[in-house]
């Protein structure tokens, strides 16, 4: 994953914000693989744990490690239609090619 995209998504509406982490997105131009936050996806040491057992690169950014949408839609398969629905979106924002955080 050399040549990641990173957009930090924003809701103007929303006067509370998400931490920074959680509205940081990777899109990976090479791969097409978008990267969400591990922490709101059942925590980093959770998903760091199983991404290493599974044999995943481990992306770190902006001080937290992301991980794969793919993989994170077999680690949690009650949400996976809800991951595939943020995977369009990013895709879709990250073909306007909007600024970088």
């Amino acid at each position: 994953m050399k040549n990641v995209k990173w957009f930090k998504i924003s809701d103007s509406t929303n006067k509370r914000q998400l931490r920074l982490n959680l509205r940081t997105v990777g899109y990976d131009e090479d791969s097409g693989e978008v990267l969400l936050c591990a922490d709101a996806f059942g925590g980093e040491t959770r998903n760091l744990i199983c991404m290493t057992f599974d044999g995943i690169r481990l992306v770190y950014a902006y001080g937290r490690l992301f991980c794969p949408a793919s993989w994170l839609k077999n680690e949690f398969p009650a949400i996976a239609g809800d991951i595939d629905m943020i995977v369009g979106k990013v895709i879709q924002f990250a073909a306007c090619d909007h600024e970088h955080p």
